[in-house]
């Protein structure tokens, strides 16, 4: 238990839990502040643009990978919906029902396995089914592997899924970090998304630099002309955790009519102010990129690049006694973040609900059969 001190707040930080049970530190009192205020301050009805909903499978290995698939598909019928179970988490800081609905994502991962089409049909397969059974919209994960085909045949057959997604780690080349944006989002997937107009939802790579990379630069703007009717959505508030190299690249891009923006894990309030300053507000949508945002810290800038910063990782016995580092929940974090840009940018009530909730559900909408 807690020490307490006269002003009634604990001198020793309490004791909590993340989801994977690991006790740690964290910042309860602030978490409660932070969601008093959420409560109070956002609009009625928001859209998640970017989460993902995981069947907890041990993802560590391609044999984990395998085995945590056969045990879901031959186990017993759920006895818990993992749908149901984010409802709980995000309702616990929204307010009940306040999320009426979202763009649900396939997980993207690292292990060899994540790169089998037959993997990436399974994972498209079972996001597919989440989404149809809540009402929500889905992305549909594509790579350099996928079958053009049948990615239209699933198109053509499945009106929940509005958007495709794309993601670095399923570049065909050596060094993943320094993929150029066609390695892991060809141009057959730009062609697809021109004819069916849908959004492409990109993370970029080239991470020392980011936005900024020339390469990342050029590319955008070439699929941005040749493919007009295709959306680009670039997440993270086009992976902002260096604000200043955020800028950079922006001010490049500034004049693309199809771009937009999800500030799913981006917890650097300057980056989100960036793309909504530059870009106008109509092109900014809330996300909290579950299960990512489980953990107790956030993403920094740090020097010219940028750190994740958790719980989990940071050795908290070698902080000053009186160092009173108490991370928050990483949604907290990132939703503040949002709010905070907004208030910089002086938006009226209407203009955060757009944010928040319009331009996602009018981005994302169902597309009509």
């Amino acid at each position: 238990m807690s020490e307490e001190g006269k002003s009634g707040q604990p001198l020793i930080p309490d004791i909590g839990s993340n989801v994977g049970g690991i006790d740690i530190i964290h910042d309860k009192p602030f978490e409660d502040a932070v969601t008093e205020y959420l409560q109070k301050h956002l609009p009625v009805k928001v859209y998640n643009a970017h989460f993902h909903i995981t069947r907890n499978i041990d993802t560590s290995t391609k044999e984990s990978i395998k085995a945590g698939i056969k045990a879901w598909q031959d186990g017993p019928a759920e006895t818990s919906d993992p749908y149901e179970e984010y409802k709980s988490f995000i309702d616990s800081y929204f307010g009940s029902g306040r999320m009426e609905s979202g763009l649900v994502l396939p997980m993207t991962g690292f292990a060899g396995l994540y790169k089998d089409p037959d993997f990436i049909a399974d994972e498209n397969d079972y996001n597919i089914r989440i989404a149809r059974k809540h009402g929500l919209n889905a992305a549909l994960l594509v790579t350099p592997r996928c079958d053009q085909k049948e990615v239209e045949r699933i198109l053509e057959h499945e009106p929940n899924v509005t958007a495709l997604k794309t993601y670095w780690s399923y570049s065909e080349t050596e060094d993943l970090y320094e993929s150029d944006l066609l390695d892991y989002a060809p141009e057959w997937i730009w062609q697809t998304a021109n004819v069916y107009h849908l959004p492409v939802i990109v993370h970029l790579s080239h991470t020392g630099d980011q936005l900024s990379d020339w390469r990342n630069i050029e590319q955008i703007t070439m699929v941005s002309e040749k493919y007009p009717q295709a959306k680009i959505v670039l997440a993270h508030s086009a992976t902002g955790y260096n604000s200043l190299k955020n800028r950079r690249g922006l001010e490049q891009i500034r004049g693309l009519d199809n771009i937009w923006f999800d500030c799913s894990g981006a917890p650097e309030t300057v980056a989100t102010f960036n793309c909504m300053k530059l870009f106008g507000t109509d092109r900014m949508m809330w996300g909290d990129d579950y299960m990512y945002s489980t953990f107790h810290g956030r993403c920094r800038g740090l020097g010219g690049n940028y750190i994740g910063l958790t719980s989990e990782e940071m050795d908290m016995s070698n902080l000053y006694p009186d160092y009173k580092f108490r991370p928050m929940q990483n949604v907290l974090e990132s939703v503040m973040a949002l709010f905070e840009a907004c208030d910089m940018l002086d938006l009226t009530e209407k203009d955060i609900e757009k944010v928040f909730y319009q331009n996602g559900k009018i981005l994302y909408r169902t597309r009509q059969q």
